[in-house]
């Protein structure tokens, strides 16, 4: 974790936008957030947290589709935008937001 908080201090990153917890909520808040490719800290949560099933990451083509991401595959999706939702669960849809508004 010492390297996290280096690399973070060193790009001047908010820890806010690395924290898994203030992903997950502004993924729920808002139902999808999306990544640049110079995110890397936030992309490292996003990944941990998709492993977990927590997430659903989806890499945005250039065509502006959707393909989603395995997380075998993800080290070699590093080019381009990620698109972050959450997870289908309970029989809600994927990306869709929470009816309150946060995470629970």
């Amino acid at each position: 974790m010492d390297e996290l908080a280096a690399l973070r201090r060193r790009r001047g990153l908010p820890a806010s936008r690395t924290h898994p917890r203030q992903i997950m909520e502004a993924v729920y808040e808002a139902g999808s957030v999306s990544l640049s490719p110079d995110e890397t800290l936030s992309r490292i949560v996003a990944a941990q947290l998709h492993r977990m099933g927590l997430l659903l990451v989806e890499e945005i083509t250039p065509e502006g589709g959707l393909r989603p991401l395995a997380p075998d595959t993800m080290a070699n999706a590093r080019l381009r935008p990620w698109r972050v939702s959450r997870p289908a669960i309970a029989g809600g849809l994927a990306g869709e937001p929470d009816a309150v508004g946060a995470a629970v």
